[in-house]
């Protein structure tokens, strides 16, 4: 018996250290929103637009600020606010028959606090359908942490030759 609680305990310490250890760090936060970014952009063809608005919605609410300002050269006057955002990416994706983004060569640098991260990231587009397309631009983003998550406040777009 007295065997059995040593091991238990042992057992127990050996799961708070890897607890411990492997705990997700401020940058493994920052990828995680990227990537679920990523698949909130995801349109597969045939979707329909009306079923994807409110998942679209649910993901920016959790991904970006309340207010977030994006720019793009192809898109002078976006939206400030999630809903609208998430809103145009439902209207963009209903104009292709699919959209997949992937976001690599993604470099976080946190400031002293790590309450704010700059992070600049190559995304991969691919859309499908009548104006099909295929394309890679520099984006970077200022991610906040709020309450303990953290949340894209601002994302440039770099136009297609690369450049900020």
């Amino acid at each position: 018996m007295r065997r059995a609680g040593i091991l238990l305990a042992i057992a127990i310490a050996a799961a708070a250290a890897f607890a411990w250890l492997h705990h997700g760090s401020d940058e493994d936060a920052i990828r995680d929103q990227l990537t679920r970014l990523a698949k909130a952009l995801h349109a597969s063809e045939g979707s329909n637009p009306a079923f994807r608005a409110p998942r679209v919605r649910s993901e920016f609410d959790a991904i970006l600020a309340e207010t977030v300002h994006v720019t793009a050269a192809e898109a002078p006057s976006l939206p400030s606010d999630r809903r609208g955002l998430a809103d145009g990416a439902v209207q963009l994706a209903a104009y292709y028959s699919s959209v997949d983004v992937d976001f690599r060569n993604v470099e976080i640098k946190l400031n002293d606090a790590s309450t704010m991260a700059q992070v600049a990231a190559t995304a991969d587009l691919a859309s499908g359908g009548e104006h099909a397309k295929r394309d890679a631009r520099t984006v970077s983003f200022i991610f906040y942490k709020q309450e303990g998550t953290w949340r894209i406040t601002s994302a440039t777009v770099a136009p297609p030759d690369g450049a900020l």
